[in-house]
């Protein structure tokens, strides 16, 4: 890591992926309604009915806070 930062070794490179995640699913399994999932994670309650009714689907870095969410509410805050 330190020939990395000092510009003298390149690191392999990793492409991630996180599956889209179920918003309904996740809200549901923490027993709080739309309003209060919404003011609780700072997700506009308009993107989440549009998640939850598959008018669009949370992008890549949505998805990865859904995860969060799902996998440790109490430490997203």
């Amino acid at each position: 890591v330190e020939d990395h930062l000092n510009g003298k070794k390149k690191l392999a490179e990793e492409e991630f992926s996180t599956p889209v995640q179920n918003a309904r699913m996740i809200r549901e399994e923490l027993g709080l309604s739309q309003a209060e999932f919404s003011e609780r994670f700072f997700i506009p309650r308009s993107t989440l009915q549009n998640w939850e009714q598959k008018r669009r689907l949370p992008d890549q870095a949505a998805s990865a806070y859904l995860f969060v969410i799902k996998s440790r509410p109490d430490v997203v805050r």
